[in-house]
């Protein structure tokens, strides 16, 4: 039998291969180059995501220091990649969290202006080290991407976020390290070992180890300038970059900036005195707190017959639960323990002389003497109630503003010599009808806010308030409220350690138009109209991204004196809006946008202005950041 060939079925054979070939091309392609391009764009997002939760571990670091308050952060060490059915993706992405090798920190050509204990403990540790020296660390984020070419690390140190890329380092935050408007040092060590690596989120818990709570002041030990240098873990190929960075963030007031040999070198004017605030705070494990060897204890003014003395670590903060032997006339009498503000007092029978001391009181800073019939003096004289015309300081006159919530107090210096306010405590209040006030904001001569709370000790005012000698000068307090016909007391230290409070009924109005220096306010009469003033104040992020900042909303109410408000969104790139709110009265809310498209424009810088009025601004760095007036708003 013979079969013919048959070749109907060939050509759908055929198209069928060419198919299959075609399908298997097009899925090699989408592999080779799709799916790179769709896993770079999850490591870019992953990479703006992880820069806007370390600007939160910097911002933790900071606030541990500072307020104590030590809250959890974490941060997204890797990212996954989407699941795909017929493709392969690379393993997950992945990250490193981890400390630097400790620097030291150096504060050269600089002594501290103090007087007895204070004095002799940190003129000891500047000769030992012919500086102020400690040791801090830094903090890297690295991530290991697959696609995503040229991501940048991220180093945390001395307040600062850098971006470290291969060819570049660009600053993602401001610093507080030095502020030269406020002629403030403002550093915070950071101790501890940290290793965390993969993918999954990596807690880091910031532990204080001192708390920044006191200050010294600082001038040049030879009239040159003041040179801070700081340890980096940035690249020296970046030297050029990072020195860029940090001129940006310092401003112009300081001298010279440098970066070399792993540190970063500013000079400061010798000419200027600051106020320097140390503090230290762990993460990771192996943290030390201050050793116990490294303290010493100083006198504290007291307003009872009381010998009070405080305790210092080497960061000049308080410490808690410290021992310290007590003798009376030679004789030891007790043991007792610090509190919480790092204080003991003891009240002594009669006009004995007191000793105390800690440790073994083997240097001169660990022993203190209060002779006999200068208990309760603090070693630096006695305190008065409203002193009288024979003094150097009197309250000479009282007025209440803006919208009688604003308390002018007006000084009047009889000495020779300026006379100078450093220290202060809201002492009293007393309402004729209703509650209490619980805090107020007092405003010095460069006109910066600080809050006081009742009976919440002394706090050190940011710039010292000036009385010039045969002069007048007034400072300002704000309360949250009507303040009119309360009794206000506060209490004052002066530059020569005397402590004074004073008792003023507010009502009424300052009679001089001027004072002789900080601006005071007395230059209100009795027809002046008072100055509108917010009722409220805050300012929320409400639309944001990866790209950064799109929306701040103002949530406001103004008095019944004002006729229009205008809200100013200005970005780190300098693009600004500005709309203008409502003039009603009674809760207002006005949102502002801001153009967010050429990437992260983070922080912000927000100003609410009323018409003829009050004119406050604050800085956004976060979504969940909400500035709360008056405390933590400034005046424009």
């Amino acid at each position: 039998m013979r079969f013919s060939h048959d070749r109907r079925g060939q050509s759908v054979v055929i198209g069928t291969v060419i198919l299959f070939g075609f399908l298997i091309v097009a899925l090699a392609v989408y592999q080779a180059q799709i799916v790179p391009q769709d896993n770079a764009q999850v490591e870019f997002e992953h990479s703006q995501s992880v820069e806007g939760d370390f600007v939160d571990l910097r911002n933790a670091v900071l606030s541990a220091g500072r307020s104590g308050d030590d809250r959890s952060t974490s941060i997204p060490l890797g990212t996954r990649y989407p699941q795909r059915t017929f493709f392969v993706n690379p393993p997950p992405a992945t990250g490193q969290l981890s400390t630097s090798d400790p620097g030291g920190l150096r504060i050269e050509n600089a002594r501290v202006d103090a007087e007895g204990n204070v004095a002799a403990y940190w003129t000891d540790r500047i000769d030992e080290d012919d500086a102020i020296a400690f040791d801090t660390r830094s903090i890297r984020y690295a991530p290991d991407y697959t696609e995503f070419r040229n991501p940048p690390d991220l180093v945390y140190e001395h307040s600062f976020v850098v971006a470290e890329f291969d060819d570049a380092a660009l600053g993602r935050t401001g610093q507080t390290a030095v502020d030269t408007d406020r002629n403030r040092i403002r550093l915070t060590a950071l101790d501890g070992d940290l290793r965390e690596s993969g993918v999954e989120r990596g807690s880091v818990d910031p532990e204080v180890l001192s708390q920044n709570r006191r200050s010294v002041t600082l001038e040049s030990d030879d009239g040159g300038p003041i040179v801070l240098r700081l340890p980096t873990d940035v690249s020296m190929d970046r030297a050029d970059d990072l020195v860029t960075a940090w001129e940006r963030q310092l401003g112009e007031d300081v001298q010279e900036v440098t970066v070399a040999g792993g540190e970063v070198r500013i000079e400061l004017d010798g000419d200027d005195s600051y106020r320097l605030e140390l503090g230290k705070v762990g993460v990771g494990t192996g943290a030390t707190e201050p050793a116990a060897d490294d303290r010493y204890i100083t006198a504290v003014p007291s307003q009872r017959v009381a010998a009070v003395a405080e305790v210092r670590d080497r960061y000049n903060n308080p410490v808690e639960g410290v021992a310290v032997d007590v003798d009376v006339d030679g004789s030891p009498v007790e043991t007792l323990r610090t509190d919480d503000d790092g204080r003991v007092e003891y009240v002594p029978d009669g006009q004995p002389t007191v000793e105390m001391r800690i440790n073994e009181g083997d240097e001169d800073w660990e022993e203190l003497r209060f002779d006999a019939g200068t208990v309760g003096a603090g070693g630096g004289g006695g305190d008065n109630i409203n002193p009288g015309e024979n003094s150097d300081v009197v309250l000479n006159d009282v007025g209440v503003r803006g919208g009688q919530r604003t308390v002018d107090l007006q000084f009047r210096n009889n000495a020779d010599e300026d006379r100078e306010f450093r220290e202060m405590e809201f002492t009293l209040y007393y309402r004729s009808q209703g509650d209490t006030r619980e805090s107020f904001t007092v405003r010095g001569p460069d006109d910066t806010g600080q809050e006081l709370t009742l009976r919440g000790g002394f706090v050190e005012l940011d710039a010292p308030f000036v009385i010039p000698a045969g002069g007048t000068a007034t400072f300002t307090i704000e309360f949250d409220a009507n303040a009119q016909n309360d009794l206000l007391g506060v209490s004052v230290r002066d530059d020569l350690n005397r402590q004074a409070l004073y008792l003023a009924g507010i009502e009424g109005s300052i009679d001089e138009e001027d004072d002789d220096v900080n601006g005071g306010n007395g230059g209100d009469d009795g027809d002046a109209p008072a100055e509108a003033i917010f009722e409220s104040l805050s300012a929320t992020v409400t639309d944001s991204g990866s790209s950064g900042i799109r929306e701040v909303t103002f949530d406001y109410q103004l008095p019944e004196t004002a006729s229009g408000v205008d809200f100013t969104v200005t970005d780190d790139r300098g693009e600004t809006n500005t709309e203008t709110g409502s003039g009603d009265t009674g809760p207002q809310t006005q949102a502002v946008s801001i153009d967010a498209s050429s990437g992260n424009n983070r922080p912000v810088t927000v100003t609410a202005d009323i018409e003829g009025g009050s004119c406050q601004t604050a800085t956004l760095d976060e979504v969940d950041s909400n500035p709360l007036y008056p405390d933590d708003w400034e005046p424009c």
